[in-house]
């Protein structure tokens, strides 16, 4: 007889923006605290042309890439470094959200948990939050692994899954 089991958690990424660096250590902190997520790797990476990572960043994001590229603007004047927070995220509460075209699967605990970040860390103007966002999380593992496979792993999420594990 064939057992199925509802997968337990999944593979994501946090992505700090290069204005939200100084803060950085803050975030991890509070990455570490939360008892949703256990981090797995931490790479800072200088990309070479930030408009084209920009692009690909969001190239797997649900909205269109005009939306995000008004959206977007902002990080082009941003230092240009970032770093990848690969976690683990052990409650993926998982819902659709969206409509039509947009409707798509993300993880419910995540999205709080960013949204809590940029209340905290994201600049300010006349008192409200700006979108310019200090970070982004992927809403799928099919994202984190495109992630993955642009930094050079190959293997995409399944380098987290190796019963070999060392840091390099």
């Amino acid at each position: 007889m064939t057992q199925y089991f509802l997968k337990t958690s999944r593979i994501d990424s946090i992505l700090v923006w290069g204005h939200g660096l100084e803060n950085l250590n803050q975030i991890l902190d509070e990455i570490r605290e939360n008892k949703n997520f256990e981090i797995l790797k931490i790479k800072k990476y200088k990309p070479k042309r930030m408009k084209s990572f920009v692009k690909e960043i969001y190239s797997y994001d649900y909205a269109p890439f005009w939306h995000l590229k008004d959206k977007t603007k902002y990080l082009l004047k941003t230092p240009q470094e970032v770093c990848f927070i690969f976690i683990k995220n052990l409650n993926p509460n998982e819902d659709y959200l969206g409509e039509n075209s947009f409707r798509h699967k993300e993880c419910l605990t995540l999205k709080k948990f960013k949204e809590q970040l940029r209340d905290k860390y994201n600049p300010y103007s006349n008192n409200k939050r700006t979108h310019n966002h200090v970070i982004h999380a992927t809403d799928s593992q099919e994202q984190t692994s495109h992630i993955m496979n642009y930094l050079g792993y190959q293997e995409g999420i399944s380098h987290f899954e190796s019963e070999n594990k060392f840091v390099n």
